[in-house]
């Protein structure tokens, strides 16, 4: 068993975003922002209607698989920054964290418009960021449910793009800056959102 394990080689890839946007309907350029903003209501990430009246807000993130490995991805992990505000405590960060769900359709980012009621968040949370303070940062952390992994290896097969809602329940109605803004791939290459793929050989 040892040498079966010790020969068992581990690829990784790692990808950024080829389309993000800011899902709220007061953005005037949601494919184009530095920073893509979430928040809900205090109590829910996603809301039970898409209304998508500015109650909520959301970031789209979506991926290429056409070159990516045939299979399903042992490991799947998000990367995200966010800014640090005073207001966005550990305690709240930890109370209402950033949440990943699945994408109803693809999207194009230079077409998104965010009336786009075909495209919202679908189905279960596949899971909750942990977080790390780094100077004026948060580095959000999740790793992607099984589900995810079976959508790669599917969109892989079938040429599509894989897509990703980041919602959370964190609310800005006690302040303003108190809700998750996350640079976009519009920012220095080590700020961008980054999927994290591993395969096994």
């Amino acid at each position: 068993m040892i040498a079966l394990l010790a020969g068992l080689a581990l690829s990784t890839v790692t990808l950024t975003p080829s389309d993000d946007v800011w899902v709220y309907p007061h953005s005037s350029s949601p494919g184009s922002e530095t920073f893509l903003r979430v928040w809900g209501d205090g109590s829910s990430a996603v809301e039970s209607a898409f209304m998508d009246d500015g109650g909520f807000s959301y970031a789209y993130l979506q991926w290429p698989t056409r070159e990516l490995k045939a299979g399903v991805p042992s490991k799947a992990t998000l990367t995200v920054f966010a800014s640090a505000p005073e207001d966005l405590t550990a305690e709240k960060v930890k109370a209402a964290p950033l949440q990943a769900f699945g994408l109803s359709a693809a999207f194009k980012e230079d077409a998104f418009m965010a009336g786009q009621t075909e495209v919202r968040p679908k189905g279960d949370s596949l899971g909750k960021a942990t977080a790390e303070k780094k100077g004026d940062k948060w580095v959000l952390t999740v790793e992607l449910a099984e589900s995810f992994r079976e959508g790669v290896s599917k969109a892989q097969a079938e040429g599509k793009p894989i897509g990703l809602a980041l919602a959370s329940a964190i609310s800005p109605a006690e302040a303003r800056s108190q809700l998750y803004k996350i640079f976009s791939k519009e920012n220095p290459v080590e700020f961008r959102p980054a999927l994290a793929l591993e395969y096994g050989d």
